[in-house]
């Protein structure tokens, strides 16, 4: 491949169990606060570009430019980037409701593509909300749109809410 074609890209990120044993001990309501620190930033987000802008009451957002980063071999951005968006939504805005101690773990996502992102779309914004909430299991549901509203795809999840020892949690 030549040189003139190739791209490179640098980045860092937080040891996600470090992380991990933190958000363990973070009650939902003081989720949103948690993480606006840079040292709080989870490893996908870094890697995929993207941020967590809101994170409160069964709600969240996401904020992402699609780039070329994104891109699959067809020439537009990868499916995978709006699914990672509703799962990291629906996420975020199911633990923004529960206790120090308890988790999330998805148990299926759902999305459905309405119109393709590419790197000249601009910024899209993915929102999520909790629908039924429950005491094993929630569901939520979101959307993405661009900077003029449109919906680009929407989605929902279903997680299993579960207790966590912060300690147990480990690379192995």
């Amino acid at each position: 491949m030549p040189n003139d074609i190739e791209r490179t890209r640098t980045y860092t990120w937080v040891d996600p169990i470090a992380l991990a044993h933190e958000v363990m001990a973070v009650p939902g309501d003081e989720i949103d606060t948690f993480f606006t620190s840079e040292d709080h930033i989870p490893p996908i987000a870094k890697t995929l570009d993207f941020v967590v802008t809101n994170m409160h009451g069964g709600e969240a957002r996401a904020e992402l430019t699609p780039g070329e980063i994104h891109y699959n071999p067809i020439g537009v951005v990868h499916g995978g980037i709006a699914c990672t968006l509703i799962d990291t939504v629906t996420g975020c805005a199911i633990q923004s409701l529960l206790p120090a101690g308890m988790a999330y773990t998805t148990l299926s996502t759902n999305t459905n593509f309405l119109r393709p992102m590419t790197k000249d779309t601009g910024q899209v914004v993915a929102t999520g909300k909790v629908v039924k909430p429950g005491r094993k299991v929630m569901l939520a549901s979101a959307e993405i749109r661009d900077s003029n509203g449109k919906l680009l795809a929407t989605g929902e999840s279903t997680c299993l809410v579960l207790p966590i020892d912060p300690r147990s949690v480990s690379y192995t």
